[in-house]
């Protein structure tokens, strides 16, 4: 598909990441779509594949060649007939699966010539949140599927600064969309849950849609507390574990020395990432930096039962007790 020499409006592509509130950024889409569409912003239908959240996976997948893709569920040249019959001032698409498209060149450029082609500007809108925080939060959601010690995911990305198409590494992620959008057209944000669906709704509206007028989710996806990823690992292993942990207990697996360590192997690339794109991201959160070294100080025995805990669901048969 060709691009056209003059653009109308804006496609905003908000990527993700994941565990960065996209959930409920989808949510917050679907549940406004009278609104936002009075204010000259179009969510095609095209691509959802979830009542009630306007996440475009299945544009993702098929961009991607993913085995996923069910074209009853929408193409992209579906989407684009779409977009272009509303012919609004602003298109926004929004899929944390659009993130994997930065290891594809060709599935980006197919996506930004798209957009071009029907007369609109592409910008991606990517959320970033601390390294610490986001391998605390994306192990707690993959052991439910697979099978992965904690050890093994710490290790894997500490060394490759990636975990299966998940990159740590978040400038290799930057620079591949502005490689293709432009880097004046890729908006790295750092994620404030508390700030998110306001930031997200200002990005879009420009302006012209007042936040305070759009209805807001309640809190979506929310990260599993520790006894579920205990349990989640033991099913993975077929194995028993006793164990001493309430179910309030945040997941919290890492300890000062994991910490330390993941803050040198990123501190250069999050330093280039504000440089470039102005995107103030550290490796962690104050909150989990603060926690860790008053556990270490104190020499916290709860907090160390739990990090021996995680470590110890290795192997398999096992019985593992408190």
């Amino acid at each position: 598909m060709g691009t056209l020499s003059h653009t109308h409006g804006t496609a905003f592509i908000h990527v993700g990441t994941h565990k960065t509130g996209t959930t409920s950024i989808q949510a917050m889409l679907a549940m406004n779509d009278d609104l936002l569409r009075a204010a000259g912003v179009f969510v095609p239908k095209t691509g959802r594949i979830a009542h009630g959240l306007a996440g475009h996976h299945n544009i993702a997948w098929e961009l991607a060649g993913d085995p996923q893709f069910d074209p009853a569920c929408g193409t992209f040249e579906m989407l684009l007939r779409e977009a272009a019959y509303a012919n609004e001032n602003i298109v926004c698409m929004s899929s944390e699966e659009f993130e994997f498209l930065h290891f594809d060149e060709a599935a980006l450029r197919n996506l930004r010539d798209g957009l071009l082609a029907i007369g609109y500007q592409p910008k991606i809108v990517l959320y970033l949140r601390p390294q610490c925080d986001y391998l605390e939060s994306l192990y707690a959601e993959i052991v439910r599927v697979w099978d992965i010690a904690f050890v093994d995911f710490l290790e894997k990305i500490i060394n490759d600064g990636v975990y299966g198409r998940s990159r740590f590494d978040y400038l290799r992620v930057a620079d591949a969309f502005a490689d293709t959008f432009g880097a004046e057209n890729t908006i790295i944000r750092s994620y404030d849950s508390a700030k998110l669906l306001n930031d997200f709704s200002n990005t879009l509206g420009k302006g012209r849609l007042d936040p305070s007028s759009l209805t807001f989710p309640d809190r979506l996806n929310p990260m599993p507390v520790f006894r579920d990823v205990i349990e989640a690992r033991a099913y993975q292993l077929d194995s028993s574990v006793r164990h001493c942990i309430s179910s309030e207990q945040r997941f919290d697996p890492l300890g000062l020395i994991d910490v330390l360590r993941l803050f040198v192997t990123f501190a250069r690339s999050n330093d280039r990432l504000r440089q470039k794109y102005g995107a103030n991201v550290r490796s962690t959160s104050i909150a989990l930096l603060a926690r860790e070294i008053l556990a270490a100080a104190l020499n916290d025995r709860e907090s160390r039962y739990r990090k021996q805990l995680i470590r110890a669901l290795v192997e398999q048969p096992m019985d593992v007790a408190a």
